[in-house]
């Protein structure tokens, strides 16, 4: 009887490996698109998220006399009642600019949000919390203090932090404020944390006055830390603005979307870009090449004490300083964009010259 052998032909190894290589091939190719247009949706919500907190802080604006938002309750005054064991305090002074802020935050938290937090005595809440004040008038968000649209779809953190309230293990994992006083109570306010900053001279003076140190300035060494001074902290008006199609009110200090899926860096390198929200309340995707390089407000000088290299125009000496991962928030810093321990850079629209009666942008910059 003849029998029929079958033979079944496997891949060969080069066949195998033609294969794959295909497959690694087409994703790829695929890869890019898909993570451009995650990048492309996130930016749009990033965006709209800042045209509802500038759009919020101008209505704030028009119910409080043309005050932009901010912390800057003085304790006792104002129809102001003493809360939390509160004695009179004036602003005028380092402490008391730091305690108004701790105090108010913690006042609207603890009202809004069902917490008994512990008072942060030496923290800048006017960097990442300048919000709460337009939550506590529901101009932003609803019952809820926990609001979504303070962070960034692309702020990880922010979105980690929102989604644990009270969860001490959680909130602590971004790394301790170890020079917080009291120390551990500083992370327990991370869920109301918000992405985006508003530039100092919405809560602050414009410049140095005579010899006081100017109350929002960034130590050289420190790029999240300010300084602080005998000035009062807020009542910043709108109707002091000059331009208000041109002056920055609010941006992040990462540029979380123009560098597609490569890391974020830090907002004040001259190749970065991103969203930026205007006193005028529009929001738009702008270059740091379109924008000013900034001036020193501890030791502005004078408008012509300095060659701006892209037009050739005297301008005010513009601020640098180290952006050095190493000494700011541990966890939530992206590394500097040349890999090195820190990079110099310019101050752009977080110092503007002439304060908010300057002006940022100088040409309407697009991607």
């Amino acid at each position: 009887m003849n029998r029929t052998a079958t033979i079944r032909r496997a891949f060969t190894l080069i066949e195998l490996l033609l294969v794959l290589a295909i497959i690694a091939l087409l994703i790829s190719l695929l890869l890019p698109g898909m993570c451009n247009a995650r990048n492309a949706a996130r930016t749009s919500v990033c965006m709209s998220n800042m045209r509802q907190l500038v759009t919020a802080s101008f209505t704030y604006g028009s119910d409080s006399k043309g005050q932009i938002a901010a912390l800057n309750w003085t304790p006792g005054t104002a129809g102001r009642p003493f809360v939390n064991g509160d004695t009179p305090l004036s602003v005028i002074g380092g402490d008391g600019i730091l305690l108004i802020q701790g105090k108010q935050a913690k006042d609207i938290l603890d009202r809004r949000s069902s917490q008994n937090l512990t008072l942060v005595q030496n923290r800048y809440f006017n960097r990442n919390y300048w919000h709460l004040p337009l939550v506590d008038g529901w101009y932003l968000g609803g019952t809820n203090a926990v609001v979504p649209a303070v962070g960034c779809p692309s702020d990880s953190w922010v979105n980690l932090w929102q989604r644990n309230v009270g969860n001490r293990a959680v909130l602590m994992g971004a790394g301790p404020e170890t020079s917080a006083i009291p120390n551990g109570a500083y992370e327990m306010y991370r869920p109301f944390w918000s992405t985006y900053q508003l530039v100092p001279v919405a809560f602050s003076v414009d410049r140095r006055q005579g010899t006081t140190i100017f109350p929002a300035f960034a130590y050289d060494n420190f790029h999240h830390i300010f300084q602080n001074a005998s000035f009062p902290i807020g009542k910043r008006r709108f109707d002091e603005v000059n331009f208000p199609s041109q002056k920055v009110l609010m941006f992040d200090v990462f540029d979380r979307h123009s560098r597609g899926c490569k890391v974020p860096i830090w907002h004040a390198y001259d190749q970065a870009a991103q969203p930026l929200a205007f006193i005028d309340t529009s929001v738009r995707f702008t270059k740091n090449q379109n924008v000013q390089y900034g001036w020193r407000p501890d030791n502005p000088g004078s408008p012509t004490a300095a060659l701006d290299p892209r037009n050739g125009q005297r301008v005010y000496a513009w601020t640098t300083y180290d952006y050095n991962p190493s000494t700011g928030f541990r966890g939530y810093d992206h590394p500097t964009l040349s890999g090195r321990v820190s990079d110099r850079v310019k101050g752009y629209f977080r110092w503007t010259a002439q304060g908010l009666k300057g002006y940022d942008v100088v040409a309407t910059g697009n991607r």
